[in-house]
């Protein structure tokens, strides 16, 4: 992935910004954000059905949020099934 550098200006100041919240917050240094993982419920869809039904045994997705003490999500991934284990969601 190339960055431009103003892409890598404002990259980097959000970074600076996150990590100030997180030590003001809880005294971490060097953190830029809290990661957490969720099933999304959701309505069953007509193609794989099976891939969507988690192990609490309902339709879902996968979803890892990424976000700093100001709790504005700064990363979503929300592409895997409810099948899918919550671990192939972090790689």
């Amino acid at each position: 992935m190339s960055l431009s550098c103003d892409q890598a200006v404002k990259r980097r100041k959000l970074s600076i910004e996150s990590e100030s919240m997180f030590f003001n917050v809880t005294g971490a240094c060097s953190v830029i954000g809290a990661i957490d993982g969720l099933d999304c419920r959701i309505k069953a869809p007509t193609e794989r059905e099976y891939e969507f039904v988690n192990r609490k045994q309902f339709h879902s997705i996968n979803a890892m949020v990424i976000a700093p003490p100001d709790l504005v999500a700064i990363y979503l991934n929300a592409k895997f099934p409810g099948r899918s284990h919550k671990k192939i969601t972090q790689k």
